[in-house]
C-alpha cells in the first residue's frame, strides 16, 4: 500500500517540487487563468482566487486519499510557482499511472520541465514501483 505521508518533497538543481498550499493560490491563480496555460485541456479557467484555493484543496484531498499526487514546482531563484506536476490515474494493480504537468509561458524552453518530469519519472518507477 502506497501513502503519500509525509508528502515527498522533490529538490532539483533549479526546482523544489512540494505540496501545494493556500499560501500559493496567487500564484496558483496565475497559472489556472491563462488560456495559454489551458490550451490542451478542457480544463476551464479559474475566474477568482477562491475557485483556486478550491482547486488546491481539492488536491490535497486526493493527494491524502492516494487518488493522485500533485507538486507545486517552485523555482528555486525566485521562490515563485511557475507550474505543476502530478501523477494521477494510479493503477498500483496495473502499476500505472498518468502524468500531468503545466509550466508557466516565461518559464518554458528553459528545460526545467524536464527536470521536474524526469525527478517525478524518477519517484514514480522507483518508489511508487509503477512499471509505465
Amino acid at each position: 500500500m502506497i501513502t503519500f505521508s509525509p508528502f515527498p518533497v522533490i529538490e532539483t538543481k533549479n526546482l523544489f517540487l512540494r505540496r501545494m498550499t493556500n499560501d500559493d493560490t496567487h500564484d496558483i491563480f496565475q497559472l489556472r487563468k491563462d488560456p495559454k496555460m489551458n490550451y490542451y485541456t478542457d480544463t476551464r479557467l479559474d475566474e477568482n482566487p477562491e475557485e483556486t484555493k478550491s482547486y488546491i484543496d481539492k488536491m490535497n484531498k486526493g493527494i491524502d486519499e492516494v487518488e493522485w499526487i500533485v507538486w507545486a514546482i517552485e523555482h528555486r531563484q525566485s521562490k515563485k510557482v511557475i507550474g505543476t506536476i502530478s501523477i494521477w490515474n494510479i493503477n498500483l494493480e496495473q502499476r500505472n499511472a498518468e502524468l500531468g504537468y503545466g509550466i508557466t509561458p516565461a518559464y518554458q524552453n528553459k528545460g526545467l520541465m524536464k527536470e521536474a518530469l524526469l525527478s517525478v519519472a524518477d519517484y514514480g518507477f522507483n518508489v511508487m514501483n509503477l512499471s509505465n
